[in-house]
């Protein structure tokens, strides 16, 4: 869902990807992974609102290997 390597992603980024993941999921999924630590939502102060997640370091070594 959320790439392995190090640079944010916005939410349309994550959604375009070929897997066919549906707007609801895909937000509940990044809202599970981040209550558990697996990545960082970073709001953007822009005019839009704007939002990037990141891979946190637990979440890249789950990324590894089975967590």
């Amino acid at each position: 869902m959320v790439s392995a390597d190090s640079h944010a992603q916005r939410f349309n980024e994550i959604k375009r990807r070929p897997d066919g993941i549906t707007h609801k999921s895909l937000a509940d999924a990044l809202k599970r992974l981040e209550r558990h630590g697996l990545v960082t939502r970073t709001v953007m102060p822009t005019s839009l609102i704007g939002v990037r997640y990141t891979i946190t370091p637990l979440g890249r070594s789950c990324a590894t290997r089975s967590c």
